[in-house]
């Protein structure tokens, strides 16, 4: 999509690629050390729960940095339930 076109659309960009960035690391995290992340998290140990809930913060953090790139929604939607529905 780039910054340029329409009034805001590079902060709305920033918006999308931080707030995926962040989701994707976190989620990364949760599925692979999810007892460190319980603990930073200051959250009670459940690996099922906390690998769930890391494979659905993945799915969401590449659709929002899918949204940054595509102009396509129908296309970052479905990368985004396929991601976390795999990593599921």
């Amino acid at each position: 999509m780039g910054s340029s076109g329409r009034p805001g659309q590079a902060l709305t960009t920033l918006a999308l690629v931080a707030s995926g960035g962040f989701m994707l690391v976190t989620g990364i995290w949760a599925v692979a050390a999810p007892r460190s992340f319980a603990t930073a998290a200051d959250f009670p140990y459940s690996g099922h729960f906390i690998g769930d809930a890391g494979a659905f913060s993945i799915g969401i953090g590449l659709s929002l940095l899918l949204a940054a790139a595509w102009a396509d929604a129908a296309a970052v939607v479905l990368a985004g339930f396929l991601a976390a529905s795999t990593l599921h």
